[in-house]
């Protein structure tokens, strides 16, 4: 059986995927009215992304608002914070401008 990883579409491999975006800090794209929620156990990145945004493949948007490196970053462990933007749109427009 083959298997196809969720995250097979990230170009950066041996990169910090936050390189990606190396004009972008992630403070700049808090805001005081987003999301904050802890992680629970088995809870994954794209999960997140389809429960609050409803694609899974907005991953990375939660990635670059909280500052990990990539999806498999070791900060993401049960238990810590994770801050989720309530308009996608703000975060897009602050991404690409």
């Amino acid at each position: 059986k083959i298997v196809i990883s969720r995250y097979s579409n990230l170009k950066i491999i041996n990169k910090r995927f936050i390189e990606t975006f190396p004009n972008v800090k992630s403070s700049e794209l808090k805001s005081s009215d987003d999301y904050i929620i802890r992680l629970a156990s088995g809870q994954r990145i794209d999960q997140l992304a389809a429960q609050y945004f409803g694609a899974g493949d907005l991953w990375w948007v939660i990635c670059i608002v909280n500052g990990f490196n990539s999806p498999f970053d070791n900060k993401i462990q049960p238990g810590i914070l994770i801050r989720i933007p309530k308009s996608i749109n703000n975060i897009l427009n602050k991404i690409i401008s």
